[in-house]
């Protein structure tokens, strides 16, 4: 059986910088992961399936979750037969905006890279994680902040140098993610 952490992420600052042609708005915001997290626990499946037990009633324990999501989708690409049986122990509160579900699946990302030796690196985590819409900073969880531009469903993520006033770059996509 493998461990993963889910921290929760807060945001330090958010501002709404414009509506755009397309109905979302633009945003900007820092953000941080805090010591609350939960606790992703991953064990192989001989069966070939995706099983995923929750401890809270009201998570979706199917194809609903982000984390069965991400194994899916990981075992999907790399053609993997084994299965997973995902065990979520929750700790972050159910829709509270701190980001719970897409850190549970970033954590599966991560731990599934590890249970099935895929050795793909953050970068590669990164993509296949902004295919499900999760933010690019939870598969980054070493780091302290991050600043993210977020153009609707599209984000940006680059390290904690904003911090220290370094620009914060956006693109298209969450493909900037890395240790620094």
């Amino acid at each position: 059986m493998l461990y993963e952490k889910a921290p929760a992420k807060i945001n330090l600052t958010l501002d709404v910088l414009h509506k755009r042609d397309d109905g979302f708005h633009e945003v900007e915001m820092i953000m941080t992961t805090v010591d609350l997290a939960d606790q992703v626990w991953l064990r192989p499946a001989h069966d070939g399936l995706i099983t995923i037990k929750v401890s809270e009633q009201f998570v979706p324990n199917d194809r609903k979750n982000l984390a069965y999501q991400a194994a899916d989708l990981l075992r999907r690409q790399f053609k993997i037969r084994e299965g997973v049986e995902i065990t979520l122990n929750k700790k972050i509160p159910v829709a509270a905006g701190l980001a719970g579900g897409s850190s549970d699946a970033a954590a599966t990302l991560r731990g599934l890279n590890r249970l099935w030796n895929l050795r793909l690196s953050v970068d590669e985590l990164a993509d296949i994680g902004a295919r499900i819409r999760i933010r690019c900073v939870l598969l980054c969880s070493w780091w302290y902040s991050t600043c993210e531009r977020a153009r609707g469903k599209d984000t940006a993520s680059s390290g904690p140098a904003e911090l220290l006033g370094y620009p914060c770059e956006a693109s298209d996509f969450c493909l900037n993610c890395r240790y620094l």
